[in-house]
């Protein structure tokens, strides 16, 4: 007989219960409307529209990775007008977060599939994660576990391979919102000094290092494009220290 293996499995439930996720976030995102937390996402998408990027051309609380989302799900709609254009932002945040929920699970190797499936259903009993912007939890919760990957490492190259790709998830969180970069970073390093402690292995202190090295180099590249792309942009670190103002006023 045709018996599914524990990862065939896991992946089974994972895409079941995305479907699920995503039908669900269908038939609430017709019915939403704009609150006074996220209607300036609309504003955000039109800015874009008109080639004027959050960080590079005027300073927002959200960066250029989530006004791109925002640019993308407005693109979608044939009316062009707010009401849809927030409508399909919903969706494709709801998507972002079944995506990052999803790839959490599968990359937990020690999340059984029926963990999996009890995850899924407590998201599904407390509505969990379909807010607007609850995707932001699900890259925390992500880096976390890109997190336990490096500490589970066989390989010294495993290691830099997943803390590579942690320093650039931890960009990506930072593209979304500022702040949500900095709680990424904090989670990674010091998930990464408790599994040092706790494995005894000082080779988790080295990925730190390579985390912080990638989110350093990404952030100069961006800043060079940005200073590449705009005639209007100042000094060379003007899109963080802005951000940390923007911080500091909150």
């Amino acid at each position: 007989s045709f018996r599914l293996g524990p990862v065939a499995a896991k992946v089974l439930v994972v895409a079941v219960f995305t479907l699920c996720w995503l039908s669900v976030a269908l038939v609430r995102s017709s019915s939403t409307t704009p609150t006074p937390d996220n209607s300036s996402l609309i504003s955000l998408s039109t800015l874009l529209q008109q080639d004027a990027v959050s960080g590079r051309d005027f300073q927002s609380a959200f960066g250029p990775g989530i006004q791109f989302m925002a640019w993308l799900a407005t693109s979608m709609t044939k009316t062009g007008t707010s009401a849809d254009a927030y409508r399909m932002m919903a969706f494709w945040f709801a998507l972002a977060s079944a995506t990052l929920i999803g790839a959490m699970l599968l990359l937990s190797s020690r999340v059984s599939w029926q963990d999996s499936a009890i995850v899924y259903t407590f998201c599904f009993l407390l509505n969990l994660f379909f807010n607007v912007f609850d995707f932001q939890i699900g890259l925390l919760l992500l880096s976390a576990v890109c997190a336990y990957r490096i500490t589970a490492a066989d390989s010294m190259i495993e290691r830099i391979i997943w803390s590579t790709g942690t320093g650039l998830l931890c960009f990506f969180a930072q593209l979304v919102t500022f702040e949500l970069g900095l709680y990424t970073l904090c989670t990674v390093v010091f998930a990464l000094i408790a599994g040092a402690l706790l494995s005894r292995n000082l080779w988790n202190l080295l990925a730190i290092e390579i985390v912080a090295a990638t989110l350093a180099i990404s952030n100069i590249a961006v800043v060079v494009l940005f200073k590449l792309t705009s005639s209007n942009y100042g000094l060379l670190c003007d899109y963080q220290n802005y951000s940390i103002e923007i911080l500091r006023a909150y």
